[in-house]
């Protein structure tokens, strides 16, 4: 390979990374507004905690500008799901003031997810994703997978599998 073929060669990579790169930011960008994902989605209030009832609740919460909000996706069937609830119970509770925990079970039928033991050792609200639709709109194709918001709702940090001890005390710090 000759001076001019590695330099076409330098630039094309470069060139294909700030295309991905540009892809990247765009589609997170797409993909920040929580109120506005939520507004399409047919949620179903599975538990409340007597704030309100329905996804009209869900969405109002947004605007409630002292919390990071974490919205984690969940199903009935899944195992990693339910080893997590135990680390999403410690969050809730170390961070009352400072995060509100969504659970929204995707994937999944809501008789089953309305009997499962995830619920049983939660405590924080649970919603129905009934068409997958949130759970299309943020791209979860495996679970658990969660998402944090920031108090204004704008995409924070995601986290690709279930939420263990150790992210709840890197959480603990950065919310303090």
């Amino acid at each position: 390979m000759n001076k001019i073929q590695f330099s076409v060669f330098v630039l094309l990579v470069i060139i294909a990374y700030l295309i991905l790169d540009t892809y990247d930011q765009k589609s997170m960008n797409d993909n920040i507004a929580l109120k506005h994902a939520i507004e399409k989605a047919e949620l179903i209030t599975v538990r409340a905690d007597g704030k309100g009832s329905g996804p009209s609740s869900f969405t109002d919460e947004t605007n409630d500008t002292e919390s990071f909000i974490l919205v984690t996706f969940w199903a009935s069937w899944c195992i990693p799901c339910l080893k997590e609830a135990d680390a999403l119970n410690e969050l809730d509770e170390s961070l009352q003031n400072k995060i509100k925990i969504w659970g929204v079970a995707s994937m999944d039928e809501i008789n089953q997810v309305k009997k499962s033991e995830f619920i049983r050792k939660t405590s924080f609200d649970i919603y129905f994703d009934q068409n997958d639709q949130l759970a299309d709109f943020y791209n979860v194709n495996n679970l658990p997978q969660s998402f944090l918001f920031d108090q204004t709702g704008r995409f924070y940090q995601h986290f690709k599998q279930a939420i263990e001890s150790h992210d709840v005390e890197i959480l603990n710090k950065l919310l303090h």
